[in-house]
């Protein structure tokens, strides 16, 4: 019975590595993804996202005014409000991705071309985590905004309608 042939990669010109080599150099075995450098960058976006927007906040307030004519037209104020908001997160999302990149773990054996790639990667992973998890607190900040209005114009409607069902039964009491 004959056995079949699989290549090697001797067969190919390479030589094979050996499980010593793996042991000298920790890189070999050691992930591509350095995640603390990733959450680093995210909470570093996220926090940065966060002071913009609250100061672009009150430089907006502060240029409305409550009389009419006076202050910025509401063309000009969604105009303002658009493009601080697009500089707001080009900015946060360029300082996160550029800590993510160089707090990650250095690689010494790789190209130029495959640090420079897997950097880009660190920040746009820390973007995307920063996004997810600030995407996940307005969704539940709105969420109980939500939930107690609701609750609210629950209990303030309910109110007519237990009076108005008393008096219908305060009527049948006095029919009797």
């Amino acid at each position: 019975m004959a056995t079949a042939y699989a290549a090697t990669a001797d067969d190919f010109g390479h030589a094979r590595p050996s499980p010593s080599d793996a042991l000298s150099d920790p890189s070999a075995v050691a992930s591509g993804v350095s995640w603390g450098a990733i959450a680093a960058g995210a909470a570093a976006a996220a926090a940065l996202s966060l002071i913009l927007l609250v100061l672009g906040v009150g430089l907006g307030l502060s240029s409305i005014s409550p009389w009419a004519h006076a202050g910025v037209s509401a063309a000009s104020f969604g105009t303002s409000a658009i493009v601080w908001i697009s500089v707001t997160q080009v900015l946060a999302s360029g300082m996160g991705g550029y800590l993510a990149g160089r707090l990650r773990v250095r690689w010494l054996t790789l190209a130029t071309d495959e640090v420079y790639f897997r950097d880009t990667a660190h920040g746009f992973l820390a973007w995307a985590v920063a996004t997810l998890a600030t995407t996940a607190l307005l969704t539940s900040a709105i969420g109980s905004v939500i939930g107690g209005s609701v609750q609210a114009a629950a209990t303030v409607s309910a109110g007519p309608a237990a009076s108005a069902g008393l008096a219908g039964h305060d009527r049948q009491r006095s029919r009797r």
